[in-house]
């Protein structure tokens, strides 16, 4: 299996059971919020059609948070994730708040969250009123084609897309980023500098002198 190819958000239904992306998609359209754990027990009960949540129309963030991801993402060679929420307005997702997930497994392979963490993460989003609106993950290679989602990548986000209106993202390690969904192409704005935009969904982040300099990180779980 080629390294960098598998993120395993959604594991194995023999590891987590066969349930595990009704969960998700449960959590991602209820409202007002539930509790994980009735969602785990089956207590909770919410119909609704696929694709309530349309896509906005934009997705906007900053130059400074696209390298605050990319820094934490890879810390090490190994695959990480985590996920991202904003505000909605204007029929733009304004992205701003890394949420990192508890016990993420990191491999070469691929990096994977339980329900357990990943429920965490979303439930502190409904917490103060916010949706998921990104899914990040580093591959382990270099250069622009290291960014290009696997199979895995797309069926992933296929299920989350379900319950949240988000975008995936894929970080090599040598900073380049892109962002992708489904089924065709997100509208991505990366607003500021050190971040140059080398095709639609494809940017680079530049390296200078800020090694020395300290700015502090985004929130975290």
């Amino acid at each position: 299996m080629r390294a960098g190819k598998i993120i395993r958000l959604i594991s194995s239904p023999a590891r987590y059971g066969r349930n595990w992306l009704k969960w998700l998609i449960v959590l991602g359209r209820s409202a007002p919020p539930v509790g994980f754990a009735e969602i785990l027990t089956g207590e909770h009960r919410h119909e609704e059609e696929p694709n309530s949540h349309p896509r906005p129309a934009h997705y906007v963030m900053s130059s400074l948070f696209l390298d605050h991801c990319y820094r934490y993402l890879t810390e090490t060679p190994a695959e990480n994730l985590h996920l991202v929420t904003g505000i909605i307005t204007d029929g733009a997702f304004v992205l701003n708040e890394m949420v990192r997930l508890p016990n993420v497994r990191q491999a070469f392979a691929g990096a994977s969250a339980g329900p357990a963490e990943t429920g965490k993460g979303l439930l502190l989003m409904q917490e103060y009123g916010l949706r998921c609106g990104g899914l990040f993950h580093s591959h382990p290679g270099r250069g622009a084609q290291s960014t290009v989602p696997s199979g895995t990548d797309l069926r992933n986000q296929r299920t989350w897309e379900k319950a949240y209106p988000l975008i995936g993202a894929v970080f090599s390690q040598d900073g380049y980023v892109r962002f992708f969904a489904s089924s065709g192409r997100p509208k991505v704005h990366v607003l500021g500098r050190k971040v140059s935009k080398i095709d639609e969904n494809l940017y680079k982040i530049e390296f200078g002198l800020d090694q020395g300099i300290q700015v502090p990180g985004p929130s975290q779980v």
